[in-house]
């Protein structure tokens, strides 16, 4: 029964946040990620990133190359940009979904997904925008919680790898931060211990 319960809140989910993604114009910071990776398209060199011909730094280079694939694979510009923050949002949900299920209990893993993908500041801060804060979410959540799962099944190497793995990947995507959140939820838990 909870199982059947998931899935059907994970198509919700998935399904809501992909509905309206074309629906609003690009604002804020969206046409700028949009530009540098029509501009990568283009025979832009990934680690000399441009913005009308001009060198752009400010951001770390995941998010732009992932919005560049959408942008070959779908042909929709204003789609790709945000497409990585919805299959994040989506895949944070179900990382927090079968990390808790398997940490803690299936109850918790279920109860977990549900309040992170349908906080307010999720559906609206992350999943609608073309930002990078949903793929640090994304990958800080697989930093920590494989951490976790791996050091609770004494895989003690493999743990530190997977951990600091995601979070490099997560630097990727939005700098500094994702190791700072990795290393402190380590110590933390090393603390409570």
């Amino acid at each position: 029964m909870r199982n059947r319960t998931a899935i059907v809140f994970f198509l919700f989910l998935a399904l809501s946040l992909f509905l309206n993604v074309w629906v609003f114009t690009l604002h804020h910071e969206e046409p700028r990620r949009g530009i540098v990776a029509i501009e990568l398209a283009n025979g832009g060199d990934l680690c000399n990133p441009t913005v009308l011909g001009e060198r752009y730094y400010k951001k770390p280079p995941l998010q732009n190359v992932l919005i560049q694939q959408f942008m070959k694979l779908t042909g929709l510009p204003e789609v790709s940009v945000r497409l990585p923050s919805v299959i994040a949002v989506v895949l944070t949900a179900l990382v927090v979904y079968l990390f808790g299920k398997k940490l803690w209990n299936k109850g918790v893993g279920l109860s977990s997904a549900v309040v992170f993908s349908t906080s307010f500041m999720v559906l609206f801060g992350y999943a609608s925008k073309g930002e990078p804060d949903a793929l640090l979410t994304l990958f800080v959540s697989l930093s920590i919680l494989s951490w976790l799962f791996l050091m609770n099944k004494g895989r003690e190497t493999l743990g530190w790898f997977s951990g600091y793995l995601f979070a490099s990947l997560g630097f990727l995507s939005k700098g500094i931060p994702s190791f700072a959140f990795f290393l402190f939820a380590v110590v933390s838990a090393r603390m409570l211990k």
